[in-house]
Formats: C-alpha cells, sequence, structure tokens
C-alpha cells in the first residue's frame, strides 16, 4: 500500500486557479461518457477504487458533495471534459489517459473525497492535455 504521507495536499491549491472550464454537457450525456469510462477502467484491471471514485463522481454529478466552492466548479464538468477530449485521440493515447484518470480516482478515493479533493485531481489530468 502507498504511504499517504507522501501525497500532497490539495487544499494548497484552494482559491488558487484559474480556469475557463464550461461544460455544456447534459446529464444525459455525461451519463454515456462515464459509463464508457467506467468500462475502459474496468477493463485495465486496476484497484476497485478507481471505480468507486469514479461511482462516487458520477453519482454526485451536480451536487454539492461535486462542488468545490473555493474554486467555483463541478467535478463533474471536468470529467466530462477530460471524457470528451479522449473521443478524438489514438487509442495508445487514450489508454495513457485512462490509466491516469484511473490512478487520479483512486487517490482521490482513498485521500480525497471532498470536493477539493475530487475537483483538484482531475484539474490536474485536464491540465494534461
Amino acid at each position: 500500500m502507498s504511504d499517504p504521507s507522501r501525497y500532497i495536499d490539495v487544499h494548497v491549491y484552494d482559491g488558487k486557479w484559474t480556469h475557463n472550464i464550461k461544460t455544456t454537457t447534459s446529464l444525459e450525456d455525461k451519463c454515456i461518457l462515464f459509463n464508457r469510462l467506467y468500462q475502459n477502467i474496468k477493463d485495465l484491471g486496476v484497484e476497485s477504487t478507481s471505480l468507486q471514485g469514479l461511482i462516487l463522481v458520477v453519482e454526485n454529478a451536480q451536487k454539492p458533495s461535486n462542488f468545490d466552492s473555493t474554486n467555483n466548479i463541478y467535478s463533474d464538468d471536468i470529467l466530462a471534459e477530460i471524457c470528451k477530449r479522449m473521443i478524438d485521440m489514438s487509442a495508445e493515447k487514450q489508454h495513457d489517459i485512462i490509466v491516469n484518470i484511473a490512478e487520479q480516482l483512486s487517490d482521490m478515493y482513498k485521500l480525497g473525497q471532498c470536493p477539493q479533493g475530487r475537483s483538484t485531481r482531475l484539474y490536474q489530468l485536464y491540465l494534461s492535455f
């Protein structure tokens, strides 16, 4: 098991990042994107905490537990935008991103289920594109 002390406290970023992430993705379309992502993560055979983290974000779409008020964003909006960006990527690039998403979702589930923990970990991935 990983040493939790090696992880960055995401709260150091509270209110400090600027973003222009706006999504027009409906909840119905998010469900389609997230179901596809769920299957892709499941196919990796990674820790179940990755899937539990995804379920946590999906089940709370547009709810207060997904809203990072310090950075004014919903974690499910960030995840939807990541999924949309992956659509036109090669299978190899998609695989690499899905591996990273799975890792961040697992860390979020184990170490930071608060709204800031959810959004900051996903925002890091968003910035990587």
